[in-house]
C-alpha cells in the first residue's frame, strides 16, 4: 500500500513538472518523433512549431465561434463525423487513444480510456475527466484537414530530394499532430497540454518511460 502511495505521489510530481513546458518545447518534442526531424534545423522547427500552433489556436476559435458552448462529441455530431469505439490498437509500438480515417471517422481506443480512468481521485495536476474531450478534440483537427486544403499543416512542405527540373516536397507529420494538439488544448479550454494524458497513460504501463518524457524535454530545453 505504500508504495503504491509512493507511486502516485511520484506521477503528481511528474505531471506537475510536465504542466511548466512549454508549447515551443513540447513542438521539439514532437519533431524528434518525425522521420524528417533530422532534415530540418532547429530554428526552422521553431518557426514552424508558432505556425503550428497559431493554426491550431486559430482553427479551434473559429469552431468555437461556429459551434458555441457545445462540447466536442456534439460538434462532431452536427458535422457528422462518425465516432466509433474498439478494444485497443498500437500504432509503431505505441499506444494511443484515438485514431482518425476519413472513411471510419474517429476511432476510439476503450482500453487506454478505462486505464486512465484508475488514475482518477489520485491525480489533482490534470483532469482526467477531460481526456475524452482532448482526445476527440484531437482527431476532430485531423478531420478539418482533410477537408481544408488550405490549412497551414496541408500547405507546408519541405524539398526532400531534386533531379533535374522535378523537385519532391513532402508533407510534415509533426506539424499536423503540433496544431492538433494546441486546437484540442484551445478548443476544450484545458488548462495543460494533451501531451500530459500520454505521460499519464504510459505512467500505468512503464513508470521509466513514462519519467524518461520529463528528463527527454528537460534536455530539449537546453537547446
Amino acid at each position: 500500500m505504500l508504495q503504491e502511495i509512493s507511486s502516485k505521489h511520484r506521477l503528481e510530481d511528474l505531471l506537475l513538472e510536465l504542466r511548466k513546458v512549454p508549447e515551443e518545447i513540447w513542438g521539439l518534442y514532437q519533431f524528434r518523433r518525425d522521420l524528417l526531424g533530422k532534415k530540418i534545423s532547429v530554428p526552422q522547427q521553431k518557426r514552424f512549431i508558432k505556425q503550428a500552433i497559431a493554426c491550431g489556436v486559430g482553427t479551434a476559435k473559429k469552431i468555437q465561434k461556429q459551434y458555441p458552448l457545445m462540447p466536442v462529441s456534439k460538434i462532431c455530431e452536427q458535422m457528422e463525423i462518425p465516432i466509433c469505439q474498439v478494444a485497443s490498437e498500437k500504432l509503431a509500438g505505441r499506444i494511443t487513444f484515438a485514431t482518425y480515417d476519413e472513411t471510419e471517422g474517429i476511432r476510439v481506443m476503450a482500453e487506454p480510456l478505462e486505464k486512465l480512468k484508475q488514475l482518477t481521485g489520485t491525480v489533482t495536476s490534470v483532469s482526467l475527466d477531460q481526456a475524452p474531450d482532448l482526445i476527440l478534440g484531437h482527431e476532430l483537427f485531423h478531420h478539418i484537414e482533410t477537408v481544408d486544403k488550405e490549412i497551414y499543416t496541408r500547405t507546408t512542405t519541405i524539398d526532400l530530394w531534386r533531379f533535374l527540373f522535378y523537385t519532391h516536397r513532402s508533407s510534415i507529420r509533426a506539424l499536423s499532430e503540433i496544431a492538433a494538439m494546441s486546437f484540442s488544448k484551445e478548443l476544450n479550454r484545458s488548462e495543460f497540454s494533451p501531451y500530459l494524458l500520454d505521460a499519464a497513460l504510459l505512467w500505468l504501463y512503464s513508470q521509466e518511460r513514462s519519467s524518461s518524457i520529463l528528463s527527454e524535454v528537460r534536455e530539449i530545453e537546453q537547446w
